[in-house]
């Protein structure tokens, strides 16, 4: 039997942080991020040019597309974040994806 080539390659280590709301010195609230999990293998890749420039306020802003494929879980949003080689990334997207949907697609951006 011919092995299948769709079949993500799940071997890059990545993380996923959670937001957690805490009372600052000031006694304002404050999000904090604390890992839900700090190993999560994950299928990389950087789709295209994936990098868009663009002014916020007067600052220019560049923007880097990662998208990383898992195993399916249902534990995490679009509000948590996921950290990968030291970088934080801002979840945009999450697509179930593969065979019987047995795979989730984590679509990120990173600002720069």
């Amino acid at each position: 039997m011919a092995a299948r080539t769709d079949t993500p390659r799940l071997n890059e280590c990545c993380a996923i942080l959670k937001p957690v709301e805490t009372q600052a010195a000031s006694g304002g609230m404050q999000t904090t991020w604390e890992y839900l999990s700090q190993e999560v293998y994950a299928e990389v890749r950087f789709p295209g040019t994936g990098t868009d420039e663009q002014f916020l306020g007067d600052q220019q802003v560049a923007t880097t597309r990662v998208e990383f494929t898992i195993r399916f879980r249902d534990d995490f949003n679009e509000k948590y974040r996921w950290e990968y080689a030291g970088e934080e990334y801002d979840i945009k997207n999450i697509i179930r994806t593969g065979e019987r949907r047995s795979y989730l697609k984590v679509i990120t951006e990173k600002r720069t």
